[in-house]
């Protein structure tokens, strides 16, 4: 079906919606106001009583359905089957009156999908296979196609296999949860798993927390106020500035003889192939004795 001729349908429908709708609400209108008026035989004697009678309701507004966004387009992706299938329940759910034959299912299904799934709706509609007349049909044969199976030992396996790692505590308890919904595992099982998978620094700050939670739910919030508080703690450590003692150098006295300046000067390569001509010492320059024997060496000097 084209989808332009689909949107006249919807817009017709809708219409013919409206119309029911308001006269509906005349409808109420009329039998509140009998209800209101005297018995026929009576009407003379209450005249007074009539001009009391209760005012009519205001008419009952229109209904209006819940605006909802359209799903996203299905391409085949298994991975997503069971999404795209939800939010679709979801529209016909809201929308009963616009959705209440099953071909119109089918065809805001086969609407909204595209790549290798529009492919294989085009060709049971080409066909005209008994699934494009049938909706539990079709969705059975939609799901078997495309949706990937939820077994019991695959969800057990990629629920033990699910860790923290370098992951934030809320991270890790989002993957857990979207899991371990498909397992329906009760609490104590899923408890045991969740900590098995979380971080060892993590694990480590529990055994000083007095006592967990008993559901799942409450033993999550516990162990993200904990992460929380690490992660706060983390950041004071970073901001507060480490202050180190200076080091500081003895205090040496030298005897007068000393050559000033010597400890913190280099000789050049000029000076030192003059002192090496002249056999003059390499520490004070002077004749005499080499740089092993120098009186005023560091050997030689004396602290006070």
């Amino acid at each position: 079906m084209d989808p332009a001729e689909q949107e006249e349908i919807r817009s017709a429908l809708d219409q013919h919606r409206q119309a029911l709708l308001q006269l509906q609400a005349s409808v109420q209108q009329i039998s509140a106001h009998l209800s209101a008026m005297p018995p026929i035989g009576s009407r003379g004697s209450n005249a007074g009583a009539a001009a009391l009678a209760p005012p009519l309701p205001a008419p009952t507004p229109a209904y209006r359905p819940l605006p909802l966004n359209p799903p996203d387009r299905f391409d085949g992706n298994p991975t997503k089957c069971r999404g795209f299938l939800a939010q679709c329940a979801l529209v016909f759910r809201l929308h009963p009156e616009t959705f209440f034959c099953p071909q119109d299912k089918i065809a805001f299904i086969v609407s909204w999908l595209t790549g290798r799934a529009l492919e294989w709706a085009t060709a049971l509609l080409d066909c005209g296979a008994p699934e494009v007349q049938d909706y539990d049909l079709f969705l059975g044969k939609f799901k078997g196609v495309f949706c990937r199976p939820v077994v019991g030992q695959d969800s057990a396996f990629r629920l033990s296999s699910i860790h923290q790692g370098r992951r934030s505590v809320q991270d890790y308890a989002i993957d857990f949860q979207v899991t371990a919904a498909e397992t329906h595992w009760n609490d104590e099982v899923l408890i045991f798993l969740f900590r098995q998978g979380l971080s060892e620094e993590i694990k480590d700050r529990l055994v000083n927390m007095p006592q967990l939670g008993s559901t799942l739910e409450e033993v999550i919030s516990q162990v993200l106020e904990l992460d929380i508080r690490i992660c706060q703690r983390s950041a004071e450590r970073s901001r507060t500035p480490i202050l180190k003692a200076p080091r500081l150098s003895p205090i040496r006295s030298f005897d007068s003889d000393q050559p000033m300046e010597v400890a913190r000067t280099q000789l050049t390569p000029e000076e030192r192939e003059r002192r090496q001509r002249e056999g003059r010492c390499m520490y004070c320059g002077r004749l005499g004795h080499f740089k092993a024997a120098c009186p005023a060496s560091y050997s030689s000097l004396r602290c006070s």
